[in-house]
């Protein structure tokens, strides 16, 4: 085995969601699977986001908000939250009846709110590095 056989490193991946007490894939009205396309650690979209956010806590070290250089649980909540917000490309999803939901960072917030569990395995997800790799293809 060697390196290049694990596989070259992706930018996105597709989360299909589940209800955490059944672990069968949610259906949208249509019978097509709930996903959400997030974003992971590879991709230039998640380490901008990342260190954009790096940059603002910086900045508040820099002047002189000593508080800054240290994180509360909800602070370190709404970073973990917002950085994940930023990673979402798109989801196909539905709240009720047979209309999809339109992603926007704001939609992605309120459904966090309501469903944490949704939230869970989209961090869960983007924590699988595995998941942002490309098969290998046999030499």
């Amino acid at each position: 085995m060697s390196l290049r056989s694990v596989g070259a490193v992706k930018d996105t991946t597709t989360v299909t969601l589940y209800p955490p007490a059944t672990n069968e894939d949610l259906k949208n009205a249509d019978k097509s699977p709930m996903t959400v396309v997030i974003h992971g650690p590879y991709s230039n979209r998640y380490k901008k986001a990342l260190r954009e956010q790096q940059q603002e806590r910086m900045t508040a070290i820099g002047r002189g908000r000593a508080k800054a250089a240290t994180l509360s649980p909800d602070e370190l909540d709404a970073f973990s939250e917002a950085l994940l917000v930023e990673c979402i490309e798109d989801w196909a999803i539905t709240l009720e009846g047979d209309k999809k939901l339109a992603f926007t960072p704001e939609t992605a917030t309120s459904v966090f709110k309501e469903f944490p569990w949704v939230r869970e395995q989209l961090s869960a997800a983007m924590g699988d590095v595995g998941d942002f790799l490309e098969p290998s293809k046999p030499s």
